[in-house]
């Protein structure tokens, strides 16, 4: 661990969900490959599985990438805490799938920040609701694995990566916390009480 930047040796990057098309994970997988040929010392965790999961290890093989990214497969939700632990910066390279479908605010979006984690993902959906560019990650356009590697660079050389991980669970804590969202609510109807 190097304190001076706040982060693992070598970075680790986490990336969480049911391997389908609309997750984007060929295109992390493609973007890993960058970052290999520019002698970046990185890993990448995968847990999740899905119909893609064969497909998506063949493309690590093919990429020479074996020694840099690892499939844990399915992990208990109370178990997370330590793989969140153990990462750097969570990517989320969602696309929106020939079929229309794609993510809200993914969850995993929130439990990351809330550990710490800053972002990298795609300004897809619902994910630039919680990653402020910049500030707690990094949004880049979907299906392209330039920009994600680019930005992935950007998160291992970052000399803001503290900074940004307290803004990660800064952002968890303000925005998505049930406690403030109770309160947010109960404030709309008390003002709805007062007008009828």
């Amino acid at each position: 661990m190097t304190l001076a930047a706040g982060h693992h040796e070598p970075f680790c990057y986490i990336a969480v969900g049911r391997m389908v098309e609309k997750k984007g994970f060929t295109f992390l997988i493609e973007a890993c490959g960058i970052l290999k040929r520019q002698n970046f010392d990185f890993q990448l965790v995968f847990i999740g599985n899905g119909p893609l999961e064969e497909a998506l290890k063949s493309q690590v093989q093919n990429l020479g990438l074996v020694d840099h990214i690892q499939f844990k497969g399915m992990i208990p939700p109370n178990q997370m805490e330590a793989q969140y632990r153990l990462a750097d910066v969570l990517v989320m390279p969602s696309i929106v799938d020939p079929s229309g479908d794609r993510d809200g605010l993914p969850n995993v979006c929130l439990e990351a920040m809330s550990h710490g984690l800053p972002i990298v993902g795609t300004n897809v959906s619902g994910i630039p609701e919680g990653v402020v560019n910049g500030k707690n990650g990094w949004l880049v356009p979907p299906s392209d694995p330039v920009a994600l590697a680019v930005a992935m660079a950007d998160a291992i050389k970052t000399t803001q990566f503290f900074d940004m991980k307290k803004a990660a669970r800064q952002m968890a804590i303000e925005n998505f916390s049930l406690e403030n969202n109770i309160r947010a609510l109960r404030q709309l109807m008390e003002q709805h009480r007062q007008k009828h």
